[in-house]
């Protein structure tokens, strides 16, 4: 019931930003972190709203790392190298060993 409410209140709002504001806002929302089961901790929400042809500049296996890049890059006149699109997870009772997790679903629907 959460997630449904969440997910209807979410849409409202975004669609409310959008529809009041002049010029058309720029909007990214993330997630922190996805399920914790294994892997798809790494699947998380990363959804855009590029005014102006700035989707264009999106692709399927972006992550976080490089999301703010593209936005300052593309709005803002900056020169933000991209990062590679890396994913690194740990678990609590090792934080500090790192696993590489491939970026080989990403899932992304422009």
């Amino acid at each position: 019931n959460q997630v449904t409410f969440l997910n209807s209140e979410m849409e409202r709002i975004l669609r409310s930003l959008i529809a009041a504001s002049s010029p058309e806002p720029i909007i990214i929302v993330q997630a922190d972190h996805g399920p914790s089961r294994g892997n798809h901790r790494m699947e998380i929400l990363n959804a855009y709203h590029f005014p102006e042809g700035g989707d264009e500049a999106l692709y399927p296996t972006i992550t976080p790392v490089n999301s703010f890049r593209l936005m300052f890059n593309r709005y803002f006149g900056g020169t933000y190298p991209l990062l590679p699109d890396q994913s690194y997870f740990s678990i609590y009772d090792n934080p500090f060993k790192y696993r590489f997790i491939p970026n080989d679903a990403p899932g992304c629907a422009p």
